[in-house]
């Protein structure tokens, strides 16, 4: 199958699951438990794949390449594995930090009945793999092993003060209101009515002065997610040719783990901020579609810089494999950075937590010392050495 179409399911198959993951909080009951292990195994393959696939797969491929070309080529590789690698990992960097993503807090003071801002989430660290224990609308505490979000339709001040939640839930979608307003009874047309307040809920969902930081900052992680998976694809269809490679299925199943924990958490985190469900669903849906279409155009941009300008036909493998193992080990790069400075530390500061209010009670005043348990280091190794396993028996 062409590297093109293989991509274009991976990419559904990575939609549908990051969308079917952030229906979860919407409509089921969970164990937060359960999503902790999953964002300890994805973090873990994250991991691996970086370390144990990836790299060692550029390094060897890069350096057959220079090895036919011969001369100073093979003095040079040195150099240029470690540029690319920090180069990867620089421009996940620069990605995450120099783009406008939601980077502040905001601070209550203690005792004021004030309505929590609905920006007031941070973006990328911040965002929890899973549902947050505080308390649910009205003081009523939640439980500490599942969640119901059906207390949070409307922001926290607003249960207590019917003004503000009338005002509440008249701007939900003023817009739309307003539109269908506008006809009278008996000349609007079948059906406009309907279509008029849909079209003005989705242009309510997708206004900037709507869009909560939290979001804006998730598709920055998430489109760079998606360009490590257009990197590492594009370097795979290189040197296999229409041949899935055992890089190519790990990186996609590494990704596809990460990402449902992480649309679970946008969710929840929004659900809780008090956004109206039809809102949750649009930015779901684009969240969801933000990684496969920054891999394709990741794709489509690494093929066509390798296919100008053409080489002679001598030196036609010649030109390609360097290329190859320069873009293995730059997405290396960029899932170091994935790995270690959000998926990795998210995961484990998650599943410490859980452990401490499990030891230490929801109505303990000093939590107990965090520490991963048994369970928790053995899926999150199990995460990190699957990759090289999987990769040796599927080249041999």
């Amino acid at each position: 199958m062409q590297p093109v179409f293989r991509l274009v399911l991976e990419g559904l198959a990575m939609f549908a699951g990051s969308w079917a993951a952030g229906c979860v909080p919407l409509y089921v009951r969970m164990d937060q438990a359960k999503f902790s292990l999953l964002a300890l195994f994805g973090a873990g393959l994250l991991v691996g794949a970086a370390l144990g696939v990836i790299m060692p797969e550029g390094v060897e491929t890069l350096t057959r390449a220079l090895q036919a070309r011969g001369g100073d080529w093979v003095d040079s590789a040195n150099t240029i594995i470690s540029w690319a690698l920090v180069g990867g990992f620089c421009t996940m960097f620069l990605v995450d930090n120099a783009l406008p993503s939601g980077h502040h807090h905001h601070h209550h003071a203690h005792g004021r009945d004030e309505t929590p801002d609905n920006d007031s989430a941070a973006c990328l660290d911040e965002i929890p793999m899973s549902p947050r224990t505080t308390a649910a609308v009205g003081g009523a505490p939640m439980t500490g092993s599942e969640f119901t979000l059906g207390n949070h339709h409307q922001p926290q001040g607003a249960a207590r003060h019917p003004h503000r939640r009338a005002s509440f839930d008249s701007a939900i979608s003023p817009s739309a209101d307003h539109l269908h307003s506008q006809w009278p009874s008996d000349q609007r047309p079948p059906h406009q009515g309907a279509c008029r307040r849909v079209l003005g809920k989705l242009g309510s969902a997708l206004s900037p002065r709507h869009m909560p930081t939290t979001l804006l900052g998730i598709l920055v992680h998430s489109c760079a997610d998606g360009l490590a998976l257009g990197a590492a694809v594009a370097g795979s269809a290189a040197q296999s040719g229409d041949q899935t490679s055992s890089l190519e299925i790990i990186v996609f199943l590494a990704l596809l783990l990460h990402k449902a924990p992480a649309a679970f958490g946008l969710v929840t985190t929004l659900k809780q901020q008090g956004h109206p469900g039809y809102r949750l669903g649009v930015w779901l849906t684009i969240f969801a579609a933000s990684a496969p279409l920054a891999a394709l155009l990741t794709f489509a941009g690494f093929s066509a810089a390798a296919a100008s300008p053409a080489p002679a036909a001598a030196h036609g493998e010649a030109h390609v494999q360097p290329w190859a193992g320069i873009v293995m080990i730059y997405s290396a790069g960029t899932f170091l950075y994935v790995a270690m400075a959000h998926t990795l530390a998210e995961a484990v500061a998650h599943a410490k937590s859980l452990r401490a209010r499990a030891a230490a009670g929801l109505a303990a005043a000093k939590p107990a010392v965090a520490r991963l348990g048994i369970i928790d280091m053995a899926v999150l190794l199990l995460g990190v050495v699957l990759p090289p396993l999987v990769s040796k028996d599927h080249d041999d």
